[in-house]
């Protein structure tokens, strides 16, 4: 699938889907899987769409850490579960104005 950052639309950068490991370096765990999100394209579609203001970017859970650790998510609010802020690690915590959401497993 394509993504067209020259339409007025809106992206929504979903979760991971995996096993619960947090690791990055498990392979297939929800702490791996932004770390492989970041190493394709999509980082650099994400910044074009959100330097254009006709875009709304949204995320969901893991999505705001794959923008916190691609540094995208600067004066931006991001929400994730306060696991979540952990994997992003204390550099995209700096980045972003996070929002912890109450009420979820583990919490």
């Amino acid at each position: 699938m394509d993504v067209d950052v020259d339409k007025k639309s809106v992206i929504v950068v979903p979760g991971a889907a995996g096993s619960l490991s947090l690791d990055p370096g498990v392979a297939g765990g929800i702490g791996w899987i932004p770390g492989q999100a970041g190493s394709t394209d999509l980082p650099g579609l994400l910044r074009e769409a959100l330097d254009r203001p006709e875009m709304t970017v949204a995320t969901a859970c893991g999505g705001s850490i794959l923008l916190a650790l691609a540094g995208l998510a600067d004066g931006r609010p991001l929400v994730t579960h306060e696991r979540g802020q952990d994997l992003a690690g204390t550099k995209a915590a700096r980045r972003g104005n996070w929002c912890p959401v109450a009420g979820l497993p583990g919490r």
